[in-house]
């Protein structure tokens, strides 16, 4: 038979040794541990199947990453270019037309952060599993809310008022998503042997979660202004004043948003090829019976 070696970094659990480039069949040459009692304790035993689809999973989490705050300039483009010169009445229609598109690539993005983690996690990671699962909804509700009020400024004013109200709502769940994805994160790479690669997905996560927070607060308040604009609560003048003030912290942090998102990108194009050589790893393990070789004197039997 072959001998198989490890192709990714996989820490013995007796000794924290890294095992890559080790034979499967063989034992830790720090501690004497079998090898195969270490990648027992790792998500390969999920099996290379469900690796595969955590793969493909988080590749699609990051095409569509990119892919959905690129259909916002080109609806504007289209819009600018093509439309508005033909017939002004019809630009609203483009505006609602761009935040759908960019809703249904939402749930496609939502579909994959499921598929992502239908991995058992450990128990201290469940709770952070589901919430990860359940806040990710609020994605594409979140972008199906400007299509909204584009559409409803024509038939009813107050449908369109309330629902720039709920933005802020949906807005904060992307933080708890954003959060709880980077628990999720840690814990798959942790019980993947990746823990010392982990830190670009972990952090860029957080970060995009402080911007949101930032970007949440700012919108809530210019949705609010409007909304009491709208009801004659306060008058014309001080809404603007107040939103020429907030307009460049909004700007900021859609900015510094971006940044992380393209950070995020990066972790998940990494992350989903590690979980492919996980996949073929694992492949490796189903096809081939791994035996540790008899314990000697001086390496204990494997546990």
């Amino acid at each position: 038979m072959m001998q198989l070696s490890i192709a990714t970094d996989i820490p013995c659990i007796g000794c924290g040794y890294n095992l890559r480039m080790q034979p499967v069949s063989g034992v830790c040459t720090e501690c004497g541990l079998a090898v195969e009692s270490s990648l027992n304790q790792t998500i390969l035993r999920w099996g290379a199947r469900r690796l595969r689809r955590i793969a493909w999973a988080v590749r699609v989490q990051a095409l569509t990453a990119i892919v959905i705050p690129l259909i916002l300039p080109m609806g504007i483009m289209l819009d600018e270019w093509v439309v508005t010169p033909i017939s002004y009445k019809y630009s609203d229609y483009v505006g609602a037309a761009t935040f759908a598109t960019m809703s249904l690539l939402g749930i496609l993005h939502v579909a994959a952060a499921w598929f992502a983690t239908s991995a058992p996690h450990g128990e201290g990671h469940s709770i952070s599993r589901w919430l990860c699962r359940l806040s990710s909804v609020t994605i594409p509700m979140a972008l199906l809310v400007p299509c909204v009020i584009i559409l409803m400024e024509h038939v009813n004013g107050d449908v369109g008022v309330y629902a720039g109200l709920v933005m802020p709502i949906l807005l904060a769940g992307w933080i708890i998503y954003s959060e709880r994805a980077a628990a999720c994160w840690v814990d798959f790479h942790r019980r993947g042997g990746l823990s010392t690669r982990m830190g670009m997905g972990k952090w860029s996560l957080r970060g995009f979660a402080l911007a949101m927070v930032l970007l949440t607060a700012i919108f809530g308040v210019i949705m609010t202004l409007e909304a009491l604009s709208h009801w004659n609560v306060i008058d014309w003048d001080m809404r603007q004043r107040i939103e020429k003030f907030a307009e460049p912290l909004l700007v900021g942090a859609v900015v510094l948003a971006g940044l992380f998102i393209l950070l995020i990108i990066i972790a998940l194009f990494r992350c989903g090829n590690r979980a492919a050589e996980l996949a073929r790893l694992a492949r490796a393990a189903e096809e081939n019976s791994f035996t540790a070789p008899a314990p000697t004197p001086d390496a204990p039997a494997a546990a």
